[in-house]
């Protein structure tokens, strides 16, 4: 099962390099919840979660990723990354983990996200 979830979670991250919104929030459940910092109150429902990817589309112009690692249970993904964004034209490398759970129908229930904000205020401050 883990194996399945890990390619959910490949092919959601790849829907969001390619902007095709539509199809990464395919890949969550219709009542899932988004924490875009895992501390934050979360994003809740598919619509609200693609309306989410909307707004930060706003703030980037583009984004790839780096998988360093990733490890698995039978319904919980972890994925440690390099996630690399344009923003404000410029190059942008943040250190980042995505917890992403699993419910019964194999769509992403949960996803918390983890960074450093030191990072990315370091990275977009004057130089």
């Amino acid at each position: 099962m883990s194996d399945k979830h890990e390619l959910l979670v490949r092919q959601f991250l790849d829907r969001l390099v390619e902007r095709d919104y539509d199809a990464a929030a395919a890949c969550v459940a219709t009542d899932a919840r988004y924490h875009v910092s895992a501390w934050q109150p979360a994003v809740v429902g598919r619509p609200a979660i693609r309306a989410e990817f909307d707004r930060q589309a706003a703030l980037y112009s583009a984004f790839h990723y780096e998988l360093v690692s990733v490890a698995s249970t039978d319904t919980v993904v972890f994925t440690e990354r390099l996630d690399n964004l344009t923003m404000g034209g410029r190059s942008v490398v943040l250190h980042w983990c995505g917890v992403f759970t699993f419910d019964a129908d194999g769509l992403i229930s949960v996803i918390r996200d983890y960074y450093d904000i030191k990072e990315l205020e370091q990275a977009l401050a004057p130089a």
